[in-house]
């Protein structure tokens, strides 16, 4: 008999007591017991005391499997913080001391165990995976069980399971691989720890290191390191895991940010040529997509010249002609110039140091280039003008290294050569010299002397004054707030020395000695007495003089553009590529125009729009993305009759997913502006919203909505905010005023029947299915159009939901319910999620009259025996067990409700 069901029926203590010795006695028949039992945990709250929750229950823990029971915990977290639960901060923290104990017992021998897992047994491979998602998302399911925390003791426990399972992870992932270093054979065999650590290396280990990060600062402390350590890191880094090149991709990037020296790197990465994966990061992704510090700088470059001379010249040309381009010019900032600057120079640097590299490079085409960057800083900031003379004087003096013929004459020792004071200057100099530079450097600063002075100093003095600041301390250059002084060496700085300032010095080009400064007296004051008549004139400051706009360092003021009051016009405006007052005045115009309707909308709201989704920021407009996503959701919304229109435009050849789902967000916006919410299933429809959070549902976040009452004033406040604030939503969720109309019922055939789509894949000519790289394209393009399909899915069932309870809500149903039917054993798990979530969206909306009317009894039994066979397939996903579940809830108490008890099979 199932467990669950004989959790479900338990009526006395004695059976209880029964179901438990069961388990301990035959562990392989329940290898879901500590899934069940979490499940189930209200049946044991009943009929167990505190003492017998440990006696009897521990007992089981060590009987199973410790992977199975930690994933078991895992996917069923979130039914013990769900607000739909009754369940008690006891409950919580029962199931967290059920993971407390199995952590600290077993996580580290099921780590261990994972060396002696093979590709080739597919089952234990397959379990071990899922115990690394499990370990990974933890900490975060071990956070939302602060919603039902009540005192700050119970916040501080949370914490304290939190960190030892972060603390137990790093623990044994070190111990598995000083392991595998031991037996050498076991080396094979690391690929779980490989997805443990690309998977979680941003979850935090204390609250200044990740998991990463602390990684490798231990790899840079092991001594003795020898080939085998080589070929672990190589598996570890360098070699791709089952979780996608994007990953794979972020890892290498995390590598490089979190090593601190060149031996560090060198250990963790040693590669013999850039390519694939490994290329991009060095040579796009970090030094021009990021802002590196000084170290990283250097320790990327050193790198990228260590591994291949080819890729070093390549990067440096490629940073000086993104440095000569006009529109990086333009829009970058001071830090991002710094950046690339400090990544040409130290790249120069290590060219000079290899005459062979150097002469492969031509330097007189780079200087030439060089011209356009000094053309386009000349009125920018100091520190762009300094980067420009600098770096040009560096490419000249190259140029010339390489073309003798060309340098200047040699010039009188009387000429002065032009100096730029600042620190930024002497970095560069430092840079191109590599003396201390990214080093942070603490400095100490001391006091000047008492020094004592004799009487005939002091007459010489007279008449000559000291300088009011001769000592004070000195003041470093806070120029660098991007270094780490912790720990840097000191150095020590010598007291500045006292001016003196005479004011009688003859001029230096006349020799005229000025006449002494004479004793400055005021005029005198009038004397006014109380009984003069004459009254001070009050100053009036002129209205044009208190209209002032403050502007934000680097604003230009706005120049004064006519008005738009025609919709056309705006339209036309929007493809202006030289005026930015004229492109900024027709953009920001259009939310006035399409909300009154303006003349002429209607015949061009569906070109409008397409120009909106393609348009591009040409001249840096402030909130450009979102003031386009607005007036395209405007559109729509007045505009309803467009949407069949762009279901079109999705499925149209050639249009990338990004901008597929990006059209589907935005008919949801609109959807949510246009519908409203039955106030009867308002809570339960805004809770699955919050669940969902977005097709991709990759991750799995639940906010809580308990009373206040229930959790305490402050305490659950403070926790529920920070839930919304890992939670993203759809559209704007604004409650509609009184007495307002569902517009959207209204235009549900615009915007409800034409998402009933199916996106197909283009055809291939079975002549090319023979090459397997046609064959891997083929399937690479089914799944994303099954997680289309997916999308479309869900933003159908949110418009279904928004509609509301009319006369169209027979027929919607039931072609909802037709629409999601064929994939509800889809192999995509988005998919299967997002039929079932229409499903569920259903229960819902419908009414209990009104659904037992248009769904037969044997169509909903149909519906409970598979929401019980989610429930009880262990790969199904923690999302689809938790719709499930509410989905059996919501058929229970409707056949109750209705006495339909002995139709369906409870």
């Amino acid at each position: 008999m199932d467990l669950r069901y004989r959790l479900t029926n338990v009526t006395e203590r004695a059976v209880l007591f029964q179901i438990a010795k069961d388990v301990a006695q035959d562990p392989s028949k329940y290898r879901n017991a500590v899934r069940e039992f979490v499940v189930s945990l209200d049946c044991f709250s009943k009929f167990l005391t505190d003492k017998e929750f440990y006696s009897i229950l521990l007992p089981i823990l060590d009987t199973q499997n410790p992977a199975e029971s930690i994933i078991g915990i895992s996917k069923s977290m979130a039914t013990v913080t769900s607000p739909q639960n009754t369940n008690t901060f006891r409950d919580v923290m029962t199931v967290l001391q059920w993971l407390k104990y199995l952590v600290e017992k077993f996580m580290k021998s099921v780590i261990f165990d994972s060396l002696k897992v093979r590709q080739s047994d597919e089952d234990q491979y397959l379990l071990h995976q899922e115990f690394a998602k499990a370990c990974i998302n933890l900490p975060e399911k071990i956070s939302n069980c602060e919603a039902k925390a009540t005192t700050m003791e119970h916040i501080q426990f949370i914490h304290g399971v939190k960190d030892v399972l972060k603390t137990t992870i790093l623990e044994g992932i070190q111990q598995a691989l000083i392991t595998a270093h031991q037996q050498s054979s076991k080396t094979e065999n690391l690929k779980i720890i490989a997805q443990l650590i690309s998977a979680g290396r941003d979850m935090r280990i204390t609250e200044k290191h990740h998991l990463l990060e602390s990684l490798i600062s231990w790899i840079g402390k092991i001594k003795n390191w020898d080939e085998i350590w080589s070929k672990i890191m190589k598996i570890l880094f360098l070699e791709p895991t089952e979780l996608g090149v994007q990953v794979h991709e972020s890892l290498l990037t995390s590598v490089f940010l979190c090593a601190k020296t060149d031996a560090t790197l060198q250990r963790c990465i040693e590669a013999e040529r850039l390519e694939g994966v490994l290329r991009r990061v060095v040579l796009v992704k970090l030094p021009f997509q990021r802002i590196l510090i000084p170290r990283n700088i250097k320790i990327l470059v050193n790198f990228i010249h260590r591994t291949c001379e080819a890729s070093a010249v390549e990067l440096l040309q490629t940073a000086i002609q993104l440095w000569s381009d006009a529109n990086y010019t333009r829009q970058a900032s001071e830090t991002q110039e710094r950046h690339l600057v400090r990544i040409i120079l130290y790249s120069v640097h290590l060219v000079q140091k290899s005459p062979s590299l150097a002469s492969r490079i031509q330097w007189n085409d780079l200087f030439i280039l060089s011209m356009d960057g000094i053309h386009y800083r000349n009125n920018l900031m100091p520190t762009h003008i300094q980067s420009a003379l600098y770096l040009t004087d560096v490419l000249c003096k190259m140029a010339q290294s390489q073309m003798p013929e060309m340098a200047p004459p040699p010039q009188n020792g009387n000429s002065e050569e032009v100096k730029i004071e600042g620190a930024w200057q002497e970095e560069m100099k430092a840079i191109m010299t590599d003396s201390g530079w990214g080093e942070a450097k603490k400095t100490k600063y001391v006091a000047a002397a008492t020094v004592e002075e004799s009487p005939e100093a002091h007459r010489e003095m007279e008449g000559e004054r000291e300088d009011p600041v001769g000592s004070i301390l000195m003041i470093p250059d806070d120029d660098s707030d991007y270094e780490e002084a912790a720990g840097a060496p000191e150095v020590e700085a010598p007291p500045p020395q006292r001016r003196r300032l005479t004011p009688f010095r003859p001029d230096p080009i006349t020799g005229e000695q000025p006449e002494p400064f004479l004793p400055y007296n005021p005029p005198p004051r009038p004397q006014l007495d109380s009984d003069d008549d004459e009254d001070f004139p009050t100053y009036k400051v002129p209205e044009a003089e208190k209209n002032v706009t403050k502007l934000e360092p680097g604003e230009e003021p706005r120049r004064k553009v006519e008005r738009i009051v025609y919709i056309q016009d705006a339209f036309e405006k929007l493809l202006e590529k030289e005026r930015y007052e004229v492109f900024e005045e027709a953009l920001h115009s259009l939310k006035e125009l399409i909300e009154r309707e303006a003349i002429g909308f209607a015949d061009i709201a569906e070109k409008l729009f397409v120009r909106l989704i393609n348009l591009q920021n040409l001249f840096g407009t402030k909130n450009f993305s979102e003031t386009c996503d607005l007036c395209a959701v405007l559109c729509i919304k007045h505009r309803p009759q467009i949407v069949p229109a762009l279901v079109r435009l999705i499925l149209s050849p050639g249009q990338g997913l990004q901008k597929q789902n990006h059209l589907l967000h935005l008919i949801h916006r609109a959807a949510d502006e246009l519908g409203t919410l039955d106030p009867g299933s308002e809570n339960s429809m805004l809770q699955q919203e919050l669940i969902f959070e977005a097709i991709t549902m990759e991750t799995f976040t639940q906010a809580s909505r308990l009373d206040p009452e229930e959790r305490g004033p402050n305490l659950a406040t403070s926790a529920h905010e920070h839930m919304l604030k890992r939670t993203r939503r759809f559209g704007t969720r604004q409650k509609p005023a009184i007495g307002s109309v569902n517009q959207l019922s209204r235009n549900a055939k615009y915007m409800f029947y034409p998402l009933k789509i199916t996106p197909k894949s283009r055809r291939i000519d079975p002549k090319f299915l023979i090459n397997d790289l046609k064959i891997q394209k083929k399937k690479t393009e089914n799944r994303k159009d099954s997680d289309l399909l997916a999308y479309i899915i869900m933003i159908a069932s949110m418009v279904y939901v928004r509609c509301g309870v009319t006369e169209q809500t027979a027929r919607m149903s039931t072609e909802l319910i037709a629409y999601a039917a064929p994939h509800r054993f889809s192999e995509n798990t988005k998919l299967r999620s997002a039929s079932l979530a229409a499903y569920l969206n259903v229960l819902c909306t419908v009414p209990a009259g009104l659904l037992r009317e248009i769904f037969s009894q044997e169509m909903r039994q149909e519906w409970m025996d598979w929401a019980e066979g989610i429930q009880r397939l262990k790969d199904s996903t923690e999302l689809e067990f938790t719709m499930a579940h509410q989905m059996e809830s919501i058929l229970k108490a409707r056949a109750q409700q209705y006495e339909e008890i002995s139709v369906l099979n409870l």
